[in-house]
């Protein structure tokens, strides 16, 4: 629900500042509205992907509390191992297999099409946008400040990716 409604939010933000835009000409007050509407919805972003990073720790450690459950059971009657379909191992591997119990997961497919993924890539699109909006407005040439967005874009997406890896693996 929150990544719906923060994606309704960026929609509404970006289409209110092109309907503005071409009201005001893009001139006069427009840099200072798109930097202000573009902020507002960063900042829900940020706090909505630290939402999102928060539920999937959480939901790691629900699974290795259910593999220290399965594990009980399995050193009371370890008759039940071959019935299990999730593993009693409260370690990476474990974790791992629980998560995906039917197979391994697929490589970079399956962390490129997670919510994680999905919410970092908005902001860092939203922080590319504020970043060349702020050289923009600073008279810098429109090719710098496309650059300036390109990379202070990139920057933002490898530093999410670097403390995700930190705090999940």
């Amino acid at each position: 629900t929150r990544i719906s409604i923060f994606l309704t939010l960026t929609s509404a933000g970006l289409v209110s500042l092109a309907l503005a835009g071409q009201a005001m000409d893009f001139d006069g007050m427009f840099p200072l509205l798109a930097m202000i509407v573009l902020a507002i919805v960063l900042m829900v972003g940020v706090l909505t992907q630290l939402r999102v990073f928060n539920v999937g720790f959480e939901d790691l450690a629900y699974v290795l509390a259910m593999n220290r459950l399965r594990a009980a059971y399995a050193e009371l009657d370890p008759g039940i191992i071959p019935y299990l379909m999730t593993s009693p191992f409260d370690d990476r591997e474990g974790s791992d297999h629980t998560y995906v119990m039917l197979g391994p997961r697929s490589g970079p497919g399956h962390f490129a099409g997670s919510s994680m993924m999905l919410i970092a890539t908005v902001n860092a699109a939203l922080f590319g946008l504020f970043v060349a909006g702020i050289a923009a407005s600073l008279t810098v040439s429109s090719g710098i400040s496309l650059v300036t967005g390109l990379v202070g874009g990139a920057i933002y997406l490898v530093v999410i990716l670097s403390l995700m890896r930190r705090r999940f693996v």
